[in-house]
């Protein structure tokens, strides 16, 4: 939350993460904290002689402004159900 605020303040108009492809829990924490996927680069990286796909996920400081921060906040408050059963 506190990076995000602060790049966005600093006038920053997106940011991108760019996550594993079956990393599923990245994947829900990204798009919970109001990241949107804007598509998957297939065969992007190499891993163990294995071609790895990646999920693009951007926010841009229009999201930002328009509830991404006040979700984020939520989510540090309280965390979500299937985090505290995983435990």
């Amino acid at each position: 939350l506190t990076v995000l605020g602060h790049l966005f303040q600093q006038h920053y108009r997106r940011v991108e993460l760019r996550i594993d492809a079956v990393n599923v829990r990245a994947r829900k924490s990204a798009e919970r904290a109001g990241f949107l996927l804007e598509g998957v680069m297939r065969k992007h990286r190499v891993v163990r002689s294995a071609n790895r796909d990646t999920a693009l996920y951007s926010m841009t400081n229009g999201d930002w402004r328009d509830g991404a921060a006040a979700r984020l906040a939520r989510l540090v408050k309280a965390p979500a159900q299937e985090d505290i059963a995983g435990a």
